[in-house]
């Protein structure tokens, strides 16, 4: 069985996420392959869901942006997700009209939810800035909007992937959660490329907890992002490693940190 690692490398924005990780040419003879348990396969399509939504996420948006959240008064309260999602609908086209006449290419994610505390249906969005919350709140009129800057932390955007990620229909709690976004949504950037890295040097990498200056010489240009690191071993003793790295600000960049916007 020969060994290689494959190294996978998703350009979002301003951050690089790099995975690494051992392919197998000529594998030993396996017994029945078994299906993973229940909770291993949530824990895996939650990792995917999140990684998805935080890797568009730093692709399209940027501090100038704005997360918003919208509820609904009592005499508009939807029946069902059916008829909040029709009321979503018609906000968004209200809003797209709103960017066009603002000379804006307005993309959007959203987040359709029941409320923890009160069980009543909400939504969050992430929107293009440029827009008011003012503004806002009359194209929504419905019930309350609340809206403000996108908070990058040190790791851009990860904890708002993980936020609206949270839960799911396998929850027990009564919710649903389903991302969806505007169809002018860019998607990262994906090279990959084998062999660069030895086993020698994958070992060495996840044996001693990584090592962020090797990472940063390798992908010129980037620093880690607050060492976000992870690694693992399979049965094969092959190592797993993934890696986020923000891009060194320049001069020429449009944004490094936290932006705020006013809103009226």
């Amino acid at each position: 069985m020969q060994r290689r690692y494959r190294e996978k490398k998703y350009y979002c924005g301003q951050y690089l996420e790099v995975a690494i990780y051992p392919v197998y040419s000529h594998p030993k003879k396996r017994g029945k392959r078994s299906k993973p348990t229940t909770e291993i396969q949530q824990r895996l399509n939650q990792r995917h869901t999140e990684g998805r939504l935080r890797r568009l996420l730093h692709t399209n948006f940027t501090p100038s942006d704005l997360f918003t959240t919208l509820t609904f008064n009592d005499a508009s309260l939807p029946a069902s997700v059916e008829d909040a999602q029709r009321l979503l609908q018609n906000f968004l086209r209200r809003l797209k009209r709103k960017y066009t006449r603002l000379g804006l290419d307005g993309k959007y994610i959203y987040v359709l939810e029941y409320g923890q505390e009160h069980n009543r249906l909400h939504i969050h969005l992430v929107l293009t800035g440029g827009i008011t919350r003012a503004e806002l709140e009359k194209l929504w009129g419905l019930g309350d909007t609340k809206a403000d800057a996108l908070r990058f932390e040190k790791d851009g955007l990860t904890a708002l992937a993980k936020y609206l990620t949270k839960g799911g229909e396998s929850d027990e709690r009564p919710t649903w959660k389903r991302w969806s976004g505007s169809r002018n949504l860019e998607q990262p950037t994906v090279t990959q490329r084998d062999g660069r890295l030895s086993h020698r040097k994958m070992a060495d990498l996840c044996q001693n907890g990584g090592d962020a200056d090797y990472l940063e010489i390798q992908f010129d240009g980037y620093e880690m992002a607050d060492f976000s690191l992870d690694t693992a071993q399979d049965i094969y003793g092959g190592y797993y490693l993934a890696a986020t790295l923000k891009k060194i600000p320049t001069r020429v960049d449009t944004w490094s940190g936290v932006g705020r916007l006013p809103f009226g």
